[in-house]
């Protein structure tokens, strides 16, 4: 779940609903001076669907017990994230297993950032061999360095998933600014930081800008709910079941 703040309350988007936004942001990547995705369909497939895992959780939203607001993808237990995270990569078709490996290596960044502050975890701990074996397994490269191993191709695409996911979040977030480093412009180490600037919240400008159509006319809906703190999980889903479908239309230039 992604909240969108409102004065009176929240905009609910499902994570599934964000990461075929970052589908529809990223299938006009490439041109004259950003190269295509080379692999397009697989790369595509892993943008699009890397957080379908997140499914289930989102039909049945909690509370955040330290604020009581709805809680977000960000509000969980490494057990839960840990749970959802190997659904995301494990329930992939056989032909897209490039596509698993991807979205294993995109969460075994945000793993790797829980061990920064839980070094000592065992359940973190056995995560990151988890991941890194079904890495290993598929890509055909050492699981006790996958870092070091991993070859400039594929470092490459995982950016791309990295990319459409920061930019959908922004979006759906309304954040006004947002930086994203080491973009890849080709396949050849060459790359630049992009930066998306908004008045509004809705349209946003990207410099450089990487796009192959002049400007990018993208919607998502999300769940409007009054009220900013929820007593129980039952009170929040209560608000939920009464709630209005919003859609929301953004422009990128």
């Amino acid at each position: 779940m992604i909240r969108r703040e409102l004065k009176d309350g929240w905009i609910l988007f499902a994570q599934f609903d964000h990461s075929k936004l970052s589908g529809d942001i990223m299938k006009y990547w490439g041109n004259k001076e950003f190269s295509n995705i080379r692999s397009v369909d697989k790369v595509m497939y892993s943008i699009t669907n890397h957080d379908k895992g997140w499914e289930n959780w989102d039909s049945n939203p909690r509370v955040n017990p330290e604020n009581n607001y709805p809680a977000n993808f960000m509000d969980m237990f490494p057990s839960e994230q840990h749970r959802i995270w190997a659904k995301c990569y494990e329930d992939i078709p056989q032909e897209y297993s490039y596509s698993s490996a991807l979205i294993a290596l995109h969460f075994s960044k945000f793993n790797n950032n829980l061990l920064l502050h839980m070094p000592e975890n065992k359940e973190v701990l056995e995560f990151k061999n988890k991941l890194n074996k079904h890495v290993s397994d598929i890509l055909k490269i050492d699981k006790n360095n996958i870092v070091d191993n991993l070859p400039e191709d594929v470092v490459t695409d995982l950016k791309f998933i990295q990319l459409g996911d920061i930019i959908s979040l922004t979006l759906c977030s309304g954040w006004k600014s947002a930086e994203v480093k080491d973009v890849p412009v080709n396949y050849n180490d060459i790359e630049v930081n992009l930066r998306l600037e908004s008045q509004n919240g809705l349209n946003y400008t990207l410099k450089p800008y990487p796009f192959s159509e002049k400007k990018l006319d993208l919607e998502i809906s999300g769940l409007r709910i009054k009220g900013k703190r929820f007593g129980s999980d039952n009170d929040l889903r209560l608000s939920i079941k009464n709630a209005e479908l919003q859609k929301f239309k953004f422009s990128i230039n």
